[in-house]
């Protein structure tokens, strides 16, 4: 559906004036809050894959943790097309998340990270299920991962709704991936400022906390970019990540999951990521796994 070529092109430049009023799809406006700093490399594209979506009434909100590098000067270049923007310390990224959400006017809400990347389309798509289907809560769909110069490195599969894989076996989806509706974002509460990497995992428990399995809508069209590049603060601190993991257990009543019962369970729910993935053609995700699991002398070229 999308090459590395497509979607760098559709971060390269302007595609054209976003409109400044009227909404997509059944009226319905978006949200999009996009937490930054120190991502001047990246931020540009990141923004270019929020405007060139093109959907009339897009409010754009940056928040941005006091970047000493170009990140402002790019920023103000979009202040037209921006709804609000600021550069100031904060307390880390659940703190510019609860600033940019507290801000947040439009129907349906987003997450974008300023290294991350919207795909094309992704806004009319969403807007059509969510007018579509009234009793949706959250829209997700596939998401690529890419390196730092927008070339496609795998195509993640999102997977079917589960409360009990998140808990204990991990992500059904992803944020980059992800849209909600901002009613529902009103009963979810703020971003724990305890969580600076966690902070993804700990909404979709709240989301499934708050709204039944039958409110969220898996799409297979791909929907977002995650960037994979040396330095990202992604998959930088092992430790602490965990760390913050057991905190999220402990306020969820969930530390069952390190157990014995936890144990067993998330080898369930790896089997049944594997047939997901299995009976969507995706034998090669398997086997790149578990390729990555053997150990080097046992690896036949």
């Amino acid at each position: 559906m999308f090459d590395s070529n497509d979607i760098a092109e559709f971060v390269s430049h302007r595609h054209g004036a976003l409109a400044s009023a009227g909404a997509g799809a059944g009226g319905l406006q978006f949200s999009v809050v996009m937490p930054a700093f120190r991502h001047g490399r990246f931020i540009r594209r990141s923004l270019l894959s929020v405007l060139n979506q093109g959907m009339p009434g897009t409010e754009l909100i940056v928040i941005d943790g006091g970047s000493t590098d170009d990140t402002t000067t790019i920023l103000d270049e979009y202040r037209s097309e921006i709804a609000y923007w600021t550069s100031e310390p904060d307390r880390g990224q659940s703190d510019a998340l609860n600033k940019g959400f507290r801000r947040a006017s439009g129907d349906i809400f987003g997450w974008l990270n300023s290294d991350d990347l919207y795909l094309p389309g992704a806004f009319a798509h969403v807007a059509q299920l969510f007018a579509r289907h009234p009793h949706v809560q959250v829209v997700y769909g596939d998401w690529f991962t890419i390196d730092a110069e927008e070339r496609v490195l795998d195509r993640c599969l999102s997977l079917s709704h589960s409360r009990g894989q998140l808990i204990t076996e991990g992500f059904f989806c992803n944020a980059q991936a992800m849209f909600w509706r901002r009613t529902l974002h009103e009963r979810l509460g703020d971003f724990d400022l305890r969580l600076h990497y966690t902070m993804d995992y700990d909404l979709m428990l709240r989301m499934c906390a708050c709204a039944p399995a039958r409110a969220f809508l898996r799409t297979p069209r791909p929907l977002g970019c995650f960037r994979v590049y040396p330095g990202q603060k992604t998959g930088a601190a092992n430790e602490r990540v965990a760390a913050e993991h057991r905190l999220i257990a402990q306020h969820w009543g969930t530390t069952w999951k390190y157990g014995r019962g936890g144990r067993l369970l998330r080898q369930v729910f790896r089997g049944k990521r594997v047939a997901e993935h299995l009976w969507r053609g995706r034998a090669d995700y398997i086997w790149s796994r578990l390729w990555a699991r053997l150990p080097a002398q046992r690896r036949v070229p």
